[in-house]
């Protein structure tokens, strides 16, 4: 990849992880539009093939580990007494996002597979949610669920009666947002620290850790803002 074009995506890299951070905190405040606005940033960050931000950032930075701290979504215990509800769509929350004593996903394909509730009987995976929300409901595209689709056709038919009544469905996205921020800021700090440059044009400035001319030097000063 050309020098300029991995410096845009480091660039957007570390935008993009700073929103997913504003967006998933203090959600009693956010709107159902502004939850919306996390699926497309997590696809940017992971689904975008070859040319997702993650894959193209750590190409510069191999030696920065990534570990997602992420619980999968368990179906309740059931006993002949108390059989398990039926649930046509079943949504992890909060308790997706694990503790320090959790062990952490450490590959993007095992997160992307990571259960987090069912729809029309299916098990929903972190891919299913960002890929529904980004590409169904309008987190980029408002389109139709792909045809065949059970999980999508189940979250299509079910999310229009959720709303104006709750954000609690969408609310899945801010968690997936809070482990995705948590495993990814060390790849974050990391560019801030050693980010990719041109000679010549971009002069070291020692006293304040920065390049000058530099993407990062005007980032750092709206930061400290």
């Amino acid at each position: 990849m050309e020098t300029g074009s991995a410096m845009i995506a480091e660039w957007l890299f570390v935008e993009a992880v700073d929103d997913l951070r504003r967006r998933s905190t203090h959600l009693a405040e956010r709107s159902r539009y502004e939850l919306l606005g996390i699926a497309p940033l997590l696809r940017k960050l992971l689904l975008d093939g070859a040319a997702s931000l993650v894959i193209t950032v750590r190409r510069g930075h191999r030696d920065v580990p990534l570990e997602f701290p992420i619980r999968p979504w368990r179906p309740p215990a059931t006993t002949a007494e108390h059989p398990e509800l039926q649930w046509m769509l079943r949504l992890s929350g909060h308790e997706l996002v694990g503790s320090p004593g959790d062990e952490p996903v450490r590959n993007i394909d095992a997160f992307l597979s990571t259960r987090v509730g069912i729809a029309g009987g299916e098990d929903l995976t972190v891919r299913d949610v960002i890929l529904y929300y980004a590409n169904v409901e309008g987190g980029v595209h408002h389109g139709h669920p792909r045809e065949g689709n059970q999980r999508q056709e189940t979250l299509s038919r079910i999310a229009p009666l959720l709303l104006g009544q709750t954000n609690s469905h969408v609310e899945t996205l801010a968690y997936l947002a809070q482990v995705m921020v948590m495993g990814l800021t060390p790849l974050r700090e990391s560019v801030l620290r050693a980010p990719l440059v041109v000679r010549g044009l971009h002069r070291p400035n020692h006293a304040g850790g920065y390049f000058e001319g530099h993407w990062t030097e005007e980032y750092r000063r709206s930061s400290a803002l």
